[in-house]
């Protein structure tokens, strides 16, 4: 099996202190057989020259400095220098299980796969492990359409481009779109297109650490709004093209619209503009969620905002002093 090369691609932008941790984790993979693609984009710490010394120490390891860009450009300059059959993608503060390649190589070969999925567990800063975020069963998934309708309803399969394994082909026309937030939301299913076969493992093998610091925790502007564009874009395209998956993937716009309704609420915005947006996407597709098979809490919260998104978020924002209420809130963002 160690015949194939894989190329792991690292975004970094100052995490000097987690980068280590990171990198350590993909040289000590018992799958030996990988090029580890270090992007340095722009990082204004020690970051880029913790990786030049890396370079020195192990001869798998190539180093690219760039100016500041974004995540979505280092990853599509990591995939323009893979030279590898298949490609994986680790953010810089998080940490691989030892085993995580061969585990996502071994759930290929067995099934004869395009893409193998690993699940993923929370760490807090310091690496302690806070929960599981999903505990699925082992699921091979054939058929072009099965497979993304199982994206869109996030059955073990989400958008996230991490805990991933892909043919580095698969990238030939796909790149992620620079300047946009929720960049995997434009991204992941036209991966999930390429595929016949998708095989979703059960196996937590992906460290994905919370830091205070990280994208979700900024606060509420207009690029959290892309989460809602990303999505119209890909309900285009499916519905388009795979007519059975038109409600399914016109439902996933008001998930967007929900998880950007709750981070105002997080982040205690009324900015009225943005309220005025979302209540209008809320009305437009509201239909086509509130008849699927969500959760009874997601569909009451999307009538209340066809009905009233303003008084939503004031109220949501009183409520969110409740610690268990904020706890709720916090754990969308999870």
């Amino acid at each position: 099996m160690e015949k194939d090369k894989v190329s792991v691609v690292v975004p970094i932008y100052n995490v000097e202190n987690y980068l280590e941790e990171c990198i350590e984790s993909i040289l000590n993979q018992t799958y030996s057989n990988i090029e580890v693609i270090l992007i340095d984009d722009g990082s204004t710490d020690g970051s880029g020259a913790l990786c030049d010394e890396y370079k020195k120490k192990d001869k798998r390891i190539y180093v690219l400095h760039k100016k500041n860009g974004g995540l979505s450009d280092a990853r599509n300059i990591g995939i323009d220098n893979a030279k590898g059959e298949y490609i994986t993608f680790v953010d810089s503060d998080d940490i691989i299980a030892r085993d995580m390649i061969e585990y996502l190589l071994c759930l290929l070969n067995t099934y004869k796969a395009d893409m193998a999925v690993c699940q993923c567990d929370y760490v807090d800063e310091n690496s302690k492990l806070i929960k599981n975020i999903s505990n699925v069963k082992k699921t091979c998934v054939s058929g072009i359409e099965e497979c993304l309708k199982t994206l869109l309803v996030d059955s073990g399969l989400n958008t996230v481009a991490w805990g991933k394994i892909y043919k580095t082909d698969y990238f030939k026309n796909v790149r992620y779109p620079i300047g946009k937030y929720h960049e995997d939301i434009y991204t992941t299913y036209k991966l999930v297109e390429k595929c016949d076969k998708i095989v979703i493992g059960s196996e937590h093998k992906y460290l994905y650490r919370k830091r205070m610091s990280s994208i979700s925790r900024h606060q509420f502007s207009s690029k959290h709004l892309d989460a809602i564009e990303g999505a119209e874009e890909r309900a285009e395209y499916i519905g388009r093209k795979y007519k059975g998956l038109k409600k399914i993937v016109q439902a996933t716009i008001i998930s967007a619209a929900n998880h950007c309704t709750l981070k105002m609420i997080q982040e205690r915005c009324m900015n009225i503009t943005y309220i005025r947006l979302l209540q209008k996407k809320y009305r437009k597709y509201v239909k086509s969620y509130i008849f699927g098979s969500t959760s009874l809490k997601n569909k009451l919260l999307t009538i209340s905002a066809v009905i009233n998104l303003k008084v939503v978020i004031r109220v949501g924002i009183i409520l969110s002093e409740n610690k268990r209420i904020s706890s709720w809130i916090q754990g969308k963002f999870e």
